[in-house]
C-alpha cells in the first residue's frame, strides 16, 4: 500500500522522546525515511533508531558547525532532505526574577538558534530540489495569553515569528509552518 510520505526523507530534531519520537514513528508508519536527531547518542535515541530502522545523527543544535556536519552526513546518506521538523528544545521553570542571563542565553541558543541553524543548513538543499517542507515546533507558551516560564515562552514566540518570516521568504517551493502544542 502506497502512502503519502513514501520514500520522502524527513529529518526530525529532538526525536529521542516525546513529540519528536511520536513524529518519527508516525512518519515511518506513513512510509517516510526518517533521520533521527538528539543532542547526544542517548539510549532513548538508539532504541528508537533500532525500532524504526533509522539512522541517528547526534549533535548540539546550538553548535552551528556541528549542525552543518550532521546535515552534510544526512545528505550523503540519503541524497536529499524533503522535510525538516525542528522539534529540539529545552524549557526552564524558574520565575522571571530568578532567570539569569545564562538561562536566557541557553534557552534561546537551543530553541531559536537551533531552529535557525537547521533551517540555514537544510533550506539551500531544498531550494536546489525546488521542494521542501519545514515544521517548526513552538508552544502555546509562545502566545501572549499564557504566563510562566518567561525565557521559554519568549523563545517560542521567536520561533513563531521566525516561521512566518521564512514562510514568506521561501514560498512557494518551500512550505514553512509552525505547530504550537500544549502540555
Amino acid at each position: 500500500m502506497e502512502t503519502f510520505l513514501d520514500n520522502s526523507v524527513l529529518l526530525i530534531t529532538g526525536s529521542s522522546r516525546g513529540i519528536g519520537a511520536a513524529t518519527a514513528r508516525l512518519a515511518k508508519a506513513y512510509g517516510a525515511k526518517v533521520a533521527l536527531h538528539g543532542k547526544e547518542e542517548s539510549a532513548e535515541l538508539l532504541k528508537l533508531g533500532k525500532e524504526l530502522g533509522s539512522p541517528c545523527y547526534p549533535c548540539d543544535v546550538a553548535d552551528r558547525a556541528a549542525v552543518k556536519r550532521v546535515v552534510k552526513r544526512i545528505m550523503k546518506d540519503f541524497g536529499r532532505i524533503d522535510a525538516l521538523v525542528n522539534n529540539a528544545g529545552i524549557a526552564d521553570r524558574r520565575p522571571f526574577l530568578e532567570t539569569t542571563d545564562e538561562v536566557w542565553q541557553n534557552v534561546f541558543k537551543v530553541n531559536v538558534l537551533g531552529t535557525v541553524h537547521f533551517c540555514q543548513e537544510v533550506i539551500p538543499h531544498m531550494q536546489r530540489q525546488k521542494y521542501g517542507r519545514i515544521v517548526n515546533v513552538s508552544s502555546k507558551r509562545g502566545f501572549p495569553a499564557t504566563c510562566g516560564k518567561p525565557a521559554y515562552g519568549a523563545s517560542k514566540a521567536a520561533v513563531i515569528l521566525l516561521t512566518a518570516a521564512l514562510a514568506k521568504e521561501f514560498a512557494p517551493d518551500i512550505a514553512v509552518n509552525c505547530a504550537a502544542p500544549g502540555f
